[in-house]
């Protein structure tokens, strides 16, 4: 039995007449490397960090990822997220590079985030690639990821 299975769903977008098709791409990601530095701090405990990120992907999108992310951390050590990953690899037996723009929260060790290709920015086999997603992740080794993605 496969690890990763393709689910593809159909939706009737009309984009000058013609009807879209939308799949769903699934993977796993690794954490190769996190470091993060506190930029401003409040006495309550509040602070504003960034935290650069390189990231291993295996699946329907496999390749790498550099990853920044500007954090603003609350007293209670929950935060809000947002962050800019620059994708290079396959996407199945397509090759090129994208950017995806993330927004999440980090809530009791758990972070819940959700991703929008950046229009326009694929290249190589990938132009035209649209699409979002989202993941969670904490302190494991491997996290499943999905990507909802159509093709201009």
């Amino acid at each position: 039995m496969p690890l990763f299975k393709r689910r593809i769903r159909v939706y009737w977008v009309s984009q000058e007449g013609v009807p879209t098709m939308n799949l769903q791409a699934e993977a796993t990601f690794k954490v190769d490397s996190w470091e993060e530095a506190i930029y401003e701090e409040f006495d309550d405990g509040r602070k504003f960090a960034r935290a650069t990120i390189k990231k291993s992907f295996e699946g329907d999108l496999h390749g790498e990822g550099s990853l920044e992310y500007l954090m603003a951390y609350t007293a209670d050590g929950n935060a809000s997220f947002v962050g800019m990953e620059f994708f290079i690899g396959g996407f199945g037996k397509l090759i090129g590079s994208f950017m995806m723009q993330h927004v999440g929260t980090f809530v009791d060790g758990i972070s819940t985030v959700s991703l929008t290709i950046v229009p326009g920015s694929a290249t190589e086999e990938l132009v035209g690639l649209r699409g979002e997603g989202g993941f969670d992740f904490g302190h494991g080794d491997e996290y499943p990821f999905t990507l909802d993605y159509y093709f201009d």
